[in-house]
C-alpha cells in the first residue's frame, strides 16, 4: 500500500467535499412571507373563535329575569337555636379573652329529627315562612 492510495481513503472518510455550501443560508423575502402567512393565520384563527364566542352569547341579557326568582323557606326554629349556639360561643370566648381560665361549656344538642319518612318534625315546620329570593344563592338556613 502506497502514499497515494492512503491519501485516497483518507479523502473519503475526512468529509471534505467539492461542493461548497453557503455558511449563512438566509433568505429575506421567504422568511418574512413565513412570518407574515403565521401571524396572518393566527390572527384569523383567534378572529373566528371571537366571532363564534360573540354570536354564541350575542342574545344574552344581564338583568335578572323571572326564572331566576326561587322560594326559600327560613326556618325559624332553626335560626334561633344556631343564634343560641353562637350567643354560647362569644359568651365562652369573652371569658377567655378577660380571663386565662378555661371554661366549661355544656355540650350543644342538634335539635331533633325523625327517621320515619320525613327528616324535620312537624313541630320544627311550625315556624316556617316561605320567603322569595332573587338569585341562584341561598342562605345557609335553607330546607
Amino acid at each position: 500500500m502506497d502514499l497515494s492510495s492512503f491519501k485516497n481513503i483518507q479523502r473519503l472518510f475526512s468529509h471534505r467535499s467539492k461542493i461548497r455550501y453557503a455558511k449563512n443560508p438566509i433568505h429575506p423575502d421567504r422568511d418574512w412571507l413565513i412570518g407574515l402567512g403565521c401571524f396572518l393565520l393566527f390572527v384569523s384563527i383567534g378572529g373566528g373563535v371571537s366571532l363564534e364566542q360573540f354570536v354564541t352569547y350575542k342574545y344574552i341579557s344581564s338583568d335578572a329575569s323571572a326564572e331566576a326568582v326561587s322560594e326559600v323557606t327560613f326556618n325559624e326554629k332553626r335560626a334561633s337555636f344556631v343564634r343560641e349556639v353562637y350567643t354560647k360561643k362569644q359568651a365562652q370566648f369573652m371569658a377567655l379573652t378577660q380571663s386565662n381560665a378555661l371554661v366549661e361549656t355544656p355540650p350543644i344538642t342538634a335539635p331533633a329529627t325523625t327517621t320515619a319518612g320525613s327528616t324535620t318534625p312537624s313541630s320544627v315546620l311550625e315556624g316556617t315562612i316561605t320567603v322569595p329570593v332573587a338569585g341562584a344563592g341561598a342562605p345557609m338556613l335553607a330546607n
